[in-house]
């Protein structure tokens, strides 16, 4: 089963945010639900999502949504986005093999879109011990968009795609400071709760948590790039991650409503 980074909750769901974040509480005014981990967050708002698996070269589209309201939180654990209506209209594409969900493409009437998306949201989450790396793209011209890009990779179980995740912003956002504090926010996260750190890794981490704003490239995506990564999975979903030098291998316990049995966590080098 592919990892498709998005996908669609209700609100009468088993509670377990590891791999998609929970919805919040109907009164709360907020579309995903945060918890203690996430710290303070900087929510911003983001009008377009795209979905893309890499595999050996080639590009393969999941989902492609337009001129739609996405809420999304850069917390202190991870990038978590929500949208309630995202099946209102312009750049359905749809998800492709392996989603949780299937859902009609461009064309169905909006009786049937409200019908299916009442009480659902589209929502999903890039954890920091998964993003291998973050970065913009500018808007440089009439006809460009802003976008943010971040980049998680499956397990080969999964089908070990690098997976991408472009948010298209609003032409007021800044996707290269949003990507300053997402890699800031990242490496602070590693060091705090990856136990696999040495000492070469530490001082990449360092200079993360420090990063300076990247330049903008013509028409291109500039990106930070972690040291390390640990492919997606419910294992390297919450910390502590990794094993300390020289100790014996580790197994996380899948604790997942049916689970128990040991999940390796795949750790990869960027």
């Amino acid at each position: 089963m592919t990892f498709p980074v998005l996908t669609i909750r209700s609100g009468d769901q088993e509670d377990d945010d590891r791999l998609f974040p929970d919805l919040a509480a109907p009164t709360s005014g907020r579309v995903t639900a945060l918890s203690p981990l996430d710290g303070k967050p900087a929510p911003f708002v983001a009008t377009g999502v795209t979905v893309t698996r890499i595999v050996e070269g080639t590009h393969h589209k999941v989902l492609a949504l337009s001129d739609v309201r996405i809420d999304v939180d850069v917390t202190d654990c991870r990038v978590v986005l929500g949208c309630q209506k995202y099946d209102k209209g312009g750049g359905w594409t749809g998800f492709g093999a392996g989603a949780v969900f299937a859902l009609a493409a461009n064309g169905v009437s909006k009786a049937m879109a409200a019908n299916r998306r009442r009480g659902k949201v589209l929502v999903g989450h890039v954890r920091y011990a998964w993003l291998g790396k973050v970065g913009g793209s500018p808007k440089q011209g009439w006809l460009d968009t802003e976008q943010l890009r971040l980049i998680v990779h499956e397990t080969a179980q999964d089908g070990g795609a690098m997976v991408m995740l472009t948010l298209s912003l609003p032409k007021s956002m800044n996707s290269l400071a949003i990507s300053q504090d997402v890699v800031r926010r990242a490496a602070t996260w590693r060091l705090s709760n990856d136990l696999s750190v040495d000492q070469e890794e530490r001082l990449s981490l360092e200079q993360l948590q420090h990063a300076q704003p990247l330049s903008a490239q013509p028409k291109s995506f500039s990106l930070y790039t972690m040291p390390t990564s640990f492919r997606v999975s419910a294992g390297t979903a919450v910390g502590p991650v990794g094993q300390a030098p020289g100790a014996q291998g580790r197994e996380v316990l899948d604790v997942s409503p049916g689970g128990g049995t040991g999940e390796p966590e795949e750790r990869i080098t960027s």
